[in-house]
């Protein structure tokens, strides 16, 4: 085409090609089009379009809706032709933008009376965060990120936040779906960081437990020791939960070696395996620890140190007729006030008249570690309010398990046993607590539990 004839293009055939965009077109055409606004009115190009020389065309309607399209970020063209601009009024983006402009202008009303209960709640909730201000999220992200420094529980960034007399968790951030995709968010970040120091490091100590959720589904809880590079301080933290089809040893090898595999881990780095004592996991031929050992001939294996010593409290309750008297009085009288609001608010009545503190009974779980130590603690601090309250129901109306309660309360050598027995168990307690000590080493392990043998010999 000659230079003549791209000049003179502004004529009135539509069908000319041009080597620059005319101005003139968005005023002196007009076309029949849907508005937003109206429908099949003739308007002028300039009501939808507008040119820049830096971005070329854009479409007003396209650009308010937020519509994906070169028509929006800016439209160019080697030769131009004012029917390229009309051809896109008939672009499945374009009818498009026009729709969802309509809705909005004419629909918030009508969407609001029609909306549900869900639709609501999720409504009001995306407000209430849009007026958060930036300060507040990274304070909270701040806190969640020490949480996970210090080991600790999520429950414990409220804690934090009240006792850095910051502002309180907002109640729209407490919501399930917001607490799922907040948590989402900060675990991708701090799950990269702590997956890549462990491929760094020169070994590693897997930590293995098997649970069971609320389903019923069969859980591996996994937790990893290590140390970084460049420091002497060992870190045990939480490294994910799978799901096994089984307990059985091979179904949870193979989630072990899946889950090394996903996450880019070197097996060969594991140096430990520890797990609780059972056969499952601890087997001599066939338990996970040697089935690992196939593929990774240096690794040892270790029982879980508080866990044994809860088995061995547990061996030894079971070997003293005198234990088993006291654990039923305890189970009998955790069994009084824990369906009970109203035993529990008379106790606590009397307790308050005596002018004497009162703590909760606690359960007496057969595996769990410091259980027992609750439970005789919480008996020994509620022994006289208790022995009074049962005196009272032996006198209202004869119950028999006060009664009973009454008669081993009354005995004075279950009195000194259970005085004794809970000094021993706070002993033994406080060495649960120590052994669980996430920067531990087995020599420091040994010594801390010769010196308490020591103690209570």
């Amino acid at each position: 085409m000659s230079k003549h004839q791209a000049d003179d293009c502004s004529g009135n055939t539509s069908k000319k090609l041009c080597l620059e965009f005319k101005k003139e077109w968005l005023t002196g055409w007009s076309v029949a089009t849907d508005l937003p606004h109206a429908s099949g009115q003739h308007v002028q190009l300039g009501e939808i379009f507008e040119f820049s020389e830096s971005r070329g065309v854009t479409c007003k309607i396209c650009v308010k809706a937020g519509a994906t399209s070169e028509w929006t970020s800016g439209k160019t063209w080697t030769d131009w032709k004012v029917d390229h601009l009309k051809k896109h009024l008939g672009q499945k983006a374009h009818v498009d933008s026009v729709t969802k402009l309509k809705n909005q202008s004419r629909g918030i009303l009508k969407s609001m009376l029609t909306e549900s209960k869900e639709e609501r709640e999720m409504r009001k909730e995306i407000a209430q965060r849009q007026q958060a201000t930036p300060d507040e999220v990274k304070i909270l992200i701040d806190n969640v990120l020490l949480a996970i420094k210090i080991n600790s529980s999520m429950l414990s960034v409220q804690d934090i936040h009240d006792h850095g007399k910051y502002v309180k968790i907002p109640e729209s951030w407490r919501s399930k779906n917001y607490a799922f995709e907040f948590s989402e968010c900060v675990n991708s970040v701090v799950k990269t960081e702590m997956f890549t120091d462990i491929k760094n490091a020169a070994y590693h100590t897997l930590i293995v437990d098997e649970s069971t959720d609320i389903s019923v589904s069969k859980m591996l809880i996994l937790y990893m020791k290590y140390r970084n590079e460049n420091e002497s301080i060992y870190k045990t933290m939480f490294a994910g939960i799978l799901k096994v089809i089984a307990c059985d040893s091979l179904s949870i090898f193979q989630a072990i070696q899946n889950f090394y595999i996903e996450n880019g881990f070197d097996l060969n780095k594991m140096v430990m395996f520890t797990s609780d004592g059972a056969s499952v996991m601890l087997g001599k031929r066939k338990g996970v620890a040697a089935l690992l050992r196939q593929l990774i001939p240096h690794l040892s294996e270790q029982n879980c140190v508080a866990h044994r010593e809860d088995l061995g409290l547990d061996d030894a309750w079971k070997n003293i007729p005198l234990m088993k008297e006291i654990e039923t009085l305890l189970k009998t009288v955790y069994t009084i006030f824990c369906r009970s609001s109203v035993k529990k608010a008379k106790f606590e009545e009397l307790a308050k008249a005596a002018d004497a503190d009162v703590i909760a009974f606690r359960p007496l779980h057969e595996v769990r570690w410091l259980s027992r130590n609750f439970a005789v603690n919480a008996l020994v601090k509620n022994y006289d309010t208790f022995l009074q309250y049962c005196q009272e129901k032996v006198e209202e109306d004869n119950d028999p398990v006060h009664r009973y309660c009454l008669e081993k309360l009354s005995k004075p050598e279950l009195h000194v046993a259970i005085g004794i027995l809970n000094d021993v168990l706070a002993e033994l307690a406080e060495l649960t607590k120590i052994l669980q000590r996430s920067v531990l080493s087995t020599v420091e392990a040994f010594q801390f539990a010769k010196a308490k043998i020591k103690k209570l010999r």
